[in-house]
């Protein structure tokens, strides 16, 4: 048996393109937002079905394995069409929602084919400082403060 890791990197001059198309969050206090992972050894391949659907629903990703988890257009139809349609033979693509804050801090775990999502927790920190050190509309004071904070912030199931 083997253990992989594959962690989900942006791509940092698709981000602009892909403002438009954000993923859909939820209206509860928290936002969230939807990924697809395999929960069935065999690993993460969506059937010809769920392409093609991608495909006449206005999607643009042409390699199905580099596809976004969290793909504005791919995940209601993974919801769609439920874990046994929207795979391929050894699969079973199932959506599940994490905090919206971890869109571009998530890591997919897989063991066999058998996906788990991993939140980044220190990436999200850092990105979060970064942001509130540029924020020209605070003091310096307000923004060492501020990204202190953020540093230092904890997570529920953290």
């Amino acid at each position: 048996m083997r253990t992989c890791r594959y962690v989900h990197v942006p791509v940092a001059h698709k981000r602009e393109a892909q403002a438009s198309k954000a993923p859909k969050m939820s209206s509860t206090a928290t936002p969230t937002i939807e990924i697809m992972i395999n929960n069935s050894y065999g690993g993460f391949a969506l059937s010809d079905e769920a392409k093609r659907l991608y495909a006449e629903r206005g999607g643009e990703c042409q390699d199905f394995y580099a596809i976004s988890r969290h793909d504005p257009v791919m995940v209601p139809i993974a919801k769609e069409l439920g874990p046994t349609r929207a795979s391929r033979s050894f699969g079973a693509i199932r959506v599940v929602t994490i905090p919206a804050r971890f869109v571009e801090h998530y890591a997919i775990l897989e063991y066999d084919g058998l996906e788990s999502v991993e939140l980044q927790y220190n990436s999200s920190r850092v990105e979060t400082a970064k942001a509130v050190l540029k924020d020209e509309s605070l003091t310096p004071a307000e923004r060492v403060a501020r990204a202190t904070a953020a540093l230092e912030e904890r997570f529920e199931g953290e």
